[in-house]
């Protein structure tokens, strides 16, 4: 037989071949090998736009660690090692998922490695790379993490307490000379209230004996070196220059943002409990505060997942397959002790809450909407094929266009809203509640959208992605009916999404068609060359023109939130969260659709792969009791069906002998409902309902455990 193979065949046998022994550029990877950032084509929207490739997953290299950077020539075997474990992970014939968000995971996680490596390791990082790492450095790798997150692994506080400590100790009497010379009044900035007072402490003590006293000396030094903002912050750029960890990182490392506070003479720490960007005037209900943050153990699971991942993978290259790391049995061992124990879920959006939302975004589509599209159509007529107008210039126009009276209560004065915090809040806690009574049409417009975005969101139990990817042609109508087609983001492989075509209310229609046509005139400002944001229904607008709502979403939500008023029994603001609309949907839809038997319909209406997966997501929000019923009822079926599986056996046995009976069927469904409601609630019990895929295709069961037997 001659001839050549087909082309998929010759790929897999190449993948299923390929060596990873040394450094190569493979098909998915843009940039070059050397080059200290990847662009990486994994990702749904791939695409290049004048020039410059967008959507692609970025990854960086450029790790700032205590000597140096890793892209320095000194840790060349480090990062040639770092690389190759990332090559090796997606490239050839392995079982990774090739998403943009698996491989910038990947490479968290693998940093974080390698910044252990380098800070806790012997100090062979720069001569043998990652080679010296075996199964005790993972294991003591984990157990940082778990006790300290990533504060821990960079020992982020540490190097910075070595750091002022030996810049302090050089300057210590000095700085005392310059202490004692000041008046109170200036010696009091210096001093953390309320230990600021007329009672000086020794400064003179050595260092260490007197803690407050060494953080005084060290003020005055941070103060004199310019490390402050206007606020008395220790500034992110400074902490880099002084201890090698970047910028962008240091306020996210809770730990070591609460440890700088005592280097700090900020009096009011407030600002840092609302986002850098957005609207927000008050804290987010139910999330853990900075200090919370800073001493929870961190959650370990996924960091788990991805060391049995990278162990497997070490099998792969020769170079770095020597040690006890790439033994995944070793490894697995290793792991048992950590607890792989579920956090808690999103919080459920409490339903007199839920209700006001609705309310307001159902008032907004049949209200307001008509006249905010007619106030854009009367602002953008006078540019109708002119691609260069000016920011300004929509300013003008709003001043010549009467303000519709649904609108007139926002107070709609400027066309350009302030986005940023400093702009809304900056020090003045009197314009916190500016925003509600004070709308710009950039404003009204982020409005719409988070009213767009719930609607959707809720009343197709879609997840934030999958409502933010839908296309202007996702709708479809067969007759009367509409129905949207949604790509599930938990499906499929790679790439490639599942999908379902969902039917909707007529209100998700009257969403999508709005959304699409105020997009079509704002992009009369700035048409964007970008096909994909063309395409896309939910878009973010300012100055630029069109960009993706992705990035943008939980700002409209919080927008939302605050003008519609959302607060809680306690008074306090409830800002919405897209998975709550999702999980409100599936609590309203089991309560009221039939409980139990809605199970499998809302398995598919999620998009879940395995009842069991929905059955957990809604009885995290049942009460004992309603739980003990629902449980019940699942059990009822099983033990009135033909199931004959040893525990159904058993708990029919249970209930023939409490009864009295021969058959159940002689009884009353409710007599029996009741009865097992008493024995769940007394731990007898339990019942999950389960899917068993067989010959004959899908089949919905229930699984009994009988407690203690």
């Amino acid at each position: 037989m001659t001839g050549a193979l087909p082309e998929t065949l010759e790929h897999f046998l190449e993948a299923s071949s390929r060596s990873f022994d040394t450094l190569y550029r493979p098909s998915w990877l843009l940039s070059e090998v050397a080059e200290p950032t990847w662009k990486i084509k994994f990702g749904e929207s791939i695409r290049q736009v004048n020039g410059v490739v967008k959507g692609a997953a970025c990854v960086r290299w450029s790790l700032n660690l205590p000597d140096g950077r890793l892209t320095d020539l000194s840790h060349s075997r480090l990062l040639e090692h770092a690389k190759l474990l990332l090559i090796a992970a997606f490239d050839g014939a392995t079982n990774s998922s090739k998403t943009l968000a698996t491989v910038t995971i990947f490479h968290r996680h693998l940093i974080w490695l390698v910044e252990y490596w380098v800070t806790h390791g012997p100090g062979l990082h720069k001569s043998r790379g990652l080679l010296g790492l075996d199964a005790d450095a993972i294991e003591e790798f984990l157990s940082i993490y778990a006790a300290s997150g990533i504060a821990g692994v960079s020992r982020a506080c540490e190097r910075w307490d070595e750091w002022i400590d030996a810049l302090v100790q050089r300057e210590r009497q000095r700085l005392y000379t310059e202490i004692m010379a000041m008046t109170q009044q200036e010696r009091e900035r210096f001093y953390r209230a309320p230990e600021a007072s007329a009672t000086t402490p020794t400064l003179n003590a050595p260092m260490g004996a007197d803690h407050e006293s060494r953080h005084v000396l060290a003020r005055v030094l941070l103060h004199e070196i310019g490390a402050y903002d206007r606020r008395g912050v220790i500034k992110a750029k400074f902490v880099e220059g002084a201890i090698g960890i970047d910028a962008p990182r240091v306020g996210r490392i809770a730990a070591l943002v609460i440890h700088l506070r005592k280097y700090e003479v900020c009096q009011d720490y407030s600002f840092q409990l609302f986002p850098r960007y957005g609207v927000r005037t008050a804290p987010l209900l139910g999330r853990p505060s900075l200090e919370e943050k800073a001493v929870r153990p961190a959650k370990i699971s996924g960091l788990l997942n991805w060391v049995r991942q990278t162990s497997q993978t070490l099998t792969l290259i020769p170079k770095l397959a020597s040690s006890t790391f790439a033994d995944p049995t070793e490894i697995g061992e290793r792991l048992g002790r950590f607890s792989t124990r579920r956090g808690g879920r999103t919080k459920s959006i409490p339903s007199p809450v839920a209700l006001r939302l609705t309310g307001f975004c159902i008032d907004w589509i049949q209200n307001v909407e008509p006249q905010l599209k007619c106030l854009i159509n009367q602002i953008f007529a006078p540019f109708t094929g002119n691609t260069k107008v000016k920011p300004s210039e929509l300013q003008a126009s709003l001043q010549s266009v009467p303000i519709p009276s649904a609108l007139q209560r926002f107070g709609v004065k400027m066309f350009w809203g302030r986005s940023l915090w400093e702009d809304r809040y900056g020090q003045d806690a009197s314009q916190t509640n500016r925003q509600g009574a004070e709308l710009a049409v950039t404003d009204l417009l982020g409005v719409h959208i988070g009213v767009c975005f719930v609607l959707v969101a809720m009343l197709a139990c879609c997840r934030r992605s999958e409502v933010l990817t839908l296309s202007k042609d996702s709708i479809e109508y067969r007759g009367d009916r509409a129905y949207i087609r949604v790509f599930l983001r938990k499906t499929g492989a790679d790439e490639a999404r599942l999908s379902v075509l969902k039917p909707v209310p007529k209100l998700v229609a009257r969403c999508l068609a709005s959304v699409s046509s105020i997009t079509e005139i704002l992009d009369r400002y700035r048409p964007t060359c970008d096909d994909r944001v063309a395409s896309l229904l939910f878009t973010k607008f300012n100055r630029n023109g069109l960009s993706e709502a992705a990035p943008n979403i939980y700002s409209h939500l919080d927008l939302v939130s605050e003008v519609a008023g959302l607060r809680t029994d306690q008074d306090r603001v409830w800002h919405v969260r897209p998975h709550e609309l999702r999980r409100f949907f599936a609590l309203s839809f089991f309560h009221e659709g039939g409980r139990e038997n809605s199970l499998p319909a809302l398995s598919w209406f999620m998009g879940h792969r395995e009842i069991h997966m929905t059955w957990r997501y809604v009885r995290e929000e049942l009460s004992g009791a309603e739980l003990s019923e629902a449980e019940a009822a699942l059990a009822a079926a099983a033990v009135f069906s033909h199931d004959e599986a040893v525990s159904v056996r058993r708990l029919r046995s249970i209930l023939l002998t409490h009864f009295g009976v021969d058959e159940l069927r002689v009884l009353s469904a409710d007599v029996v409902q009741e009865y097992l409601e008493m024995l769940h609630e007394t731990g007898t019990f339990t019942a999950t309902p389960v899917q068993v895929r067989t010959s004959a295709g899908v089949r919905f069961t229930v699984l009994i455990t009988i407690i203690g037997g």
